[in-house]
């Protein structure tokens, strides 16, 4: 009842998927490349289920249970444009020309994020990137925006250990910042990098990432995996499969189920609490 696939003893190194797609993204917006040049990379994974939870691991796996697919990331130098800090603007996300958007309003309508962002030193740019999604013979065209904090002038020098710190806490403070604001702690994954130039000059830079659009392509992969392998039924988020629950109201309950039900029945916890999942086929 652990789970619709192969022991996790047997399966290579695996990250839950919205995991490793943020990991990818990181991947391809810290290059120096994305924040001065164009930029197209391509990343390849396999798909499958551990514990009813959808899993990836790196490079195409070709055994039972698993399904490659290929994230190809792509942006444009000439897609970049400047916002102002008192300024609001929409961020689209989504299935090309089907896009959804947020409402990002930098401005004093929502704590002057804006001014916030300015005062550490920081210029506010939109970038669009496109997404596309392969699996097998089918593909998913998506597009999205990214906000990228992008530094007037250098936080300091590389010449020591406790500069390159202070810079690093300063970036994490202004995160912080950005996270009070309601807006963007709901919608938007935050990352960084630190850049050196030849100089030894340290250039932070913080991206803004629509958590939608990880949902999206979870959306497409999960849809794709149904496809391949059938009916396939994920629990809800809060639900973590553990075997080892122990529970006298649980035991009961299960004791009371009839014997074609608790081989579909998967124990664990939702939030706190003992629960039963039960798989539908």
């Amino acid at each position: 009842m652990s789970s619709n696939n192969a022991s996790a003893s047997a399966l290579p190194p695996l990250i839950p998927l919205d995991e490793y797609l943020l990991n990818d993204f990181y991947k391809f917006f810290s290059s120096k490349s994305f924040a001065f040049e164009s930029l197209t990379e391509k990343f390849d994974a396999s798909l499958t289920l551990v514990n009813y939870k959808p899993m990836v691991t790196k490079g195409f796996v070709n055994s039972q249970g698993y399904m490659p697919f290929i994230l190809e990331l792509s942006s444009s130098r000439a897609r970049k444009f400047f916002i102002e800090p008192t300024k609001s603007t929409d961020v689209r996300y989504g299935e090309r020309g089907n896009e959804k958007a947020i409402q990002l309003d930098f401005g004093s309508g929502n704590g002057n994020i804006g001014k916030v962002i300015r005062g550490y030193g920081f210029s506010i740019y939109k970038k669009s990137i496109d997404a596309n999604v392969i699996q097998g013979a089918t593909s998913k065209d998506l597009v999205f925006d990214m906000i990228h904090l992008y530094p007037d002038v250098p936080f300091g020098k590389s010449k020591s250990e406790e500069e390159t710190k202070s810079v690093e806490a300063q970036v994490k403070t202004l995160i912080q910042s950005l996270e009070s604001n309601p807006t963007i702690r709901e919608n938007f994954e935050i990352m960084y990098t630190i850049h050196t130039s030849a100089k030894q000059a340290l250039y932070p830079h913080i991206f803004l990432i629509p958590k939608g659009i990880v949902n999206d392509i979870s959306d497409f992969l999960l849809s794709q995996y149904q496809q391949n392998y059938g009916n396939v039924t994920l629990p809800p988020a809060e639900f973590v499969p553990n075997e080892n629950v122990e529970s006298p109201e649980l035991q009961k309950f299960l004791e009371k189920l009839p014997i074609d039900l608790i081989a579909e029945a998967v124990v664990g916890t939702y939030g706190s609490s003992p629960a039963v999942f039960r798989i539908c086929t």
